[in-house]
């Protein structure tokens, strides 16, 4: 459990920074800031599927059409406490606060872990 935790951080750590360099990429390239960030996701989202269900993961899968589905709800409904720990940020004062999006990232992070980890990549093991 432990190691797949750490595993789970060295995923999100590498996906940030390879859809960073994408994103900066395509800004350089002239994509312009919209194309750029919706191509640096896009690609952070498929490397970070590939490497959590090839390594963090690894064992626990189910057909891929299925753990992909999964993974991408699983990301939008992170996506969505983010944005409800920022906007409640916000709601108590805290505006345009490095705070309110640190406590943001911390909140995608365990819900992102805990609906992958517990519905999305589930092993036979795990299935009773």
């Amino acid at each position: 459990m432990t190691s797949r935790i750490w595993r789970f951080g060295i995923v999100g750590v590498v996906n940030t920074a390879v859809g960073l360099a994408v994103i900066y990429g395509a800004l350089f390239a002239g994509l312009g800031d919209f194309a750029s960030n919706a191509l640096g996701y896009g690609c952070g989202l498929a490397l970070s599927f590939v490497l959590h269900r090839g390594w963090t993961f690894a064992g626990r899968t189910r057909s891929l059409p299925r753990d992909s589905v999964g993974f991408v709800l699983a990301w939008g409904a992170a996506y969505a406490a983010n944005l409800a720990a920022v906007a409640t940020g916000r709601t108590l004062g805290f505006i345009d606060n490095p705070f309110v999006q640190l406590a943001g990232v911390l909140v995608f992070a365990a819900t992102f872990y805990l609906i992958t980890s517990r519905l999305v990549f589930v092993g036979p093991a795990d299935r009773g």
